[in-house]
């Protein structure tokens, strides 16, 4: 605390301390800053209203330089970081009015947590680590401790959460008592925002409002749109605006704010307008300086009566709002419609001439003027617009040339199986299955987006799994065993592919929209995919294939041996064939267990003049040895086989295996052979004596052809 007042602080303070004749307290501060290169300004606020009254008393000199000391050495401004000193603006020549900002922090832990900390021993907002936390106590003047400023409801008394008003002063090269000396210029400075190129919308405008006499033929206009959706700020897509509606706020003002030297005046009072105006509509968005017809709403939409120009009402009752709360106390010392939360010791506010000399328009706080030429509730009407309906189609064009051939298809596959009970009072199980792949980007199958391909995977088995009850898994039916076509067909229905998978942490976070939201906010027009970053938002998309029905196709358990299984595989008639022209029926039907590689009929095709050979029966000798080289003598899943791994056939001769260590994908082919593998295109269908691999080549071990050709 300060014990002995320096003589030069002690004449500062003793200048920025009065007293009005009815005891009003001031304690004035103030900063300068710079907006814009061409304009300085001086913020000025009186700290009196927020700080105790007993603190004033001359017994109290010490605690209050003390709070003065505290606020010069660690207080900045929240915008520009300048520091405050004691006195008025005036007192450096800073005498035009500007209006003022509202929303300003006025009690940082930076100021009050050493104060709190040394004077009241307590934690201010958690600043002091170690102490309690400051709680609301009563002040002990004859100590002077004044702890209420470190109570969390006491303490910035007078305070609006905790902020205060600054008001602004100009130079006096910007006084407007100078008369005309400022522009429409000068009011873009002060707004200092983006809604300044829009200053034709005062006094411009080429429709003339329905304004009585007394506005004087001046026009300001602003504007805010209805709208639906989730902004792009807050983690959406966006909004989807149907309607504008624009109020002329010039016939509800004084009409001598609009001249030329109460320019100030009038961007004070349309930057509180947009700062503080709260939309009542709860679809409305934030109000902008403006004509409708400025962002494509030109067509007339009817009018809407009733509409409170103050904005959104308080909890003190619908007409109290904000915006007037703040605009009156600050620029005219009252308080609105007398409304008062026992925060200052201020008047209601009356009717009151204005003074535009002195740049003050107080009739906007009187409760019979405040809204000159509204309705008794403050209410006014808005002219409604909407945008112009789309142009209608252009007349089709003449038929395109054929095109050309489609590319083939791909060959990605990403199969997903479930094992679920055939009926609610069924004790029988069946599988099914989905190849989703189909109906993904081709470019998430590249090995760049492993990791996408990844996540949108473990995304879908962790939400089917929780929304069937079942677990899904990856993989076909075939490999589990169900790979028999009940007597009903293989096509049961279709299901919601998307129902219950938890696609909407991948969306909001990529794609900035709401994956099936029950509110309405789905992700519609989806922005285009991003390979190169593994961002795939076409899968967000509702109209998007991903998202469609799936076709499920259900197995039952089989009972079918190898023979049996090819047999039931139109894909692999020529082996069905060949296996029978070599008498080998009897030995693949035992019990086995068994591991053929079964070559589809294409792949046989490719060797089409050798098998030719191969089915006549001077050849069966050699046509049982090739195809004895495509089988092992034990059971081998595709799980078991490592990459360079070699096993022996019951041919004798071995076969070799490569496996992608990344896809999975297996080839098997002749040991020593330089040819290129056969890929397994169907893995573990199993069947009751063991399982088959489908592949897309014929084995031929090595000097095989020879052979042939020699006899």
């Amino acid at each position: 605390m300060v014990e002995k007042l320096d003589p030069s602080f002690a004449a500062e303070l003793k200048k920025s301390v009065t007293k009005d004749k009815d005891g009003t307290n001031h304690l004035y501060f103030y900063s300068l800053d710079q907006p814009v290169p061409s304009l300085r300004r001086c913020g000025q606020v009186d700290a009196a209203p927020y700080m105790p009254a007993a603190l004033f008393e001359s017994k109290n000199l010490f605690a209050l330089a003390a709070y003065a000391e505290a606020t010069i050495r660690l207080y900045k401004t929240p915008v520009l970081n300048t520091a405050v000193k004691l006195g008025t603006c005036a007192s450096i020549g800073y005498t035009s009015s500007g209006g003022g900002v509202q929303g300003i922090g006025w009690t940082p832990g930076g100021i009050m947590g050493p104060v709190c900390k040394e004077r009241c021993s307590c934690s201010f907002s958690g600043a002091s680590p170690g102490l309690p936390t400051c709680r609301d106590q009563v002040d002990d003047p004859s100590a002077g401790r004044f702890c209420s400023l470190c109570g969390p409801s006491t303490a910035c008394p007078g305070c609006v959460s905790n902020t205060v008003t600054i008001n602004l002063w100009y130079p006096p090269s910007t006084d407007r008592r100078a008369g005309g000396g400022t522009s429409t210029n000068m009011l873009s400075q002060v707004l200092n925002t983006a809604e300044a190129s829009l200053l034709a919308n005062v006094n411009g405008g080429g429709i003339k409002a329905k304004a009585p006499a007394s506005s004087a033929g001046n026009h300001l206009y602003f504007y805010s749109r209805r709208c639906t959706g989730v902004p792009v700020s807050k983690g959406g897509r966006g909004l989807d605006c149907t309607q504008c509606g624009e109020v002329d706020a010039a016939p509800y003002m004084p009409a001598d704010i609009f001249q030329p030297s109460n320019v100030l005046a009038l961007a004070a009072y349309i930057k509180v307008t947009l700062e503080l105006y709260i939309n009542p509509n709860p679809r409305g968005t934030p109000l902008k300086l403006g004509r409708c017809n400025s962002i494509g709403f030109t067509i007339p939409d009817g009018e809407r009566d009733g509409v409170s120009w103050f904005g959104a009402g308080t909890a003190a009752g619908p007409q109290i709002t904000q915006l007037m709360l703040n605009t009156c106390r600050t620029r005219c010392k009252c308080n609105f419609r007398g409304w008062n939360n026992g925060a200052n010791k201020f008047p209601a506010c009356k009717d009151s001439p204005d003074d535009p000399a002195a740049g003050e328009f107080c009739s906007l706080c009187g409760p019979s003027t405040a809204c000159p030429h509204c309705d008794g509730s403050y209410k006014v009407e808005i002219s409604l617009f909407r945008k112009p309906a789309p142009s209608p189609p252009a007349p089709p064009s003449p038929p395109a040339p054929p095109s050309p051939p489609a590319p083939p298809a791909t060959d990605n596959h990403l199969w997903f199986r479930q094992v679920t009970s055939r009926g609610a009072f069924s004790s029988t199980l069946h599988c099914g299955e989905v190849d989703a792949a189909p109906r993904m980007p081709a470019s998430i199958f590249e090995p760049s987006n492993s990791a996408a391909l990844e996540r949108y995977t473990q995304v879908t088995l962790k939400g089917w799994g929780a929304a069937s009850g079942n677990k899904l898994e990856l993989g076909r039916c075939s490999e589990v065993g169900y790979n028999d076509v009940p007597s009903d067909g293989a096509t049961r229905g279709s299901a919601s592919w998307t129902l219950g998978i938890d696609m909407r942490g991948i969306c909001t976070a990529q794609c900035n929209c709401v994956f099936d939201d029950p509110f309405g906010n789905s992700c519609r027009n989806t922005p285009p995919d991003q390979p190169s970053k593994g961002i795939f938002c076409s899968l967000c998309s509702q109209s998007n294939d991903f998202n469609s029905r799936a076709t499920i196709k259900f197995y039952e358990k089989t009972t079918k041996n190898i023979v049996a299984t090819a047999a039931a595989t139109p894909a692999l008639s020529t082996l069905v064939t060949a296996v029978k022209a070599a008498d080998l029926v009897g030995v693949l039907s035992s019990p086995g267990p068994f591991t053929v590689f079964a070559p589809t009929n294409d792949a046989f095709a490719k060797i089409q003049s050798v098998v030719d050979k191969l089915l006549k029966p001077e050849n069966k000798a050699k046509l049982t040895k090739l195809l004895t080289y495509h089988v092992l003598g034990s059971q081998v899943l595709s799980a078991a086989i490592t990459n360079g791994e070699s096993v022996a056939t019951i041919e004798g001769q071995k076969v070799c295996f490569e496996v992608n260590q990344r896809t999975g994908a297996i080839g098997v082919f002749p040991c020593g052979s330089a040819t290129r593998a056969s890929d397994v295109v169907q893995a573990n269908v199993l069947t009751t004596n063991g399982v088959v691999h489908v592949i897309d080549q014929v084995l031929v071990p090595e000097g095989f052809l020879a052979l042939l050709n020699a006899n």
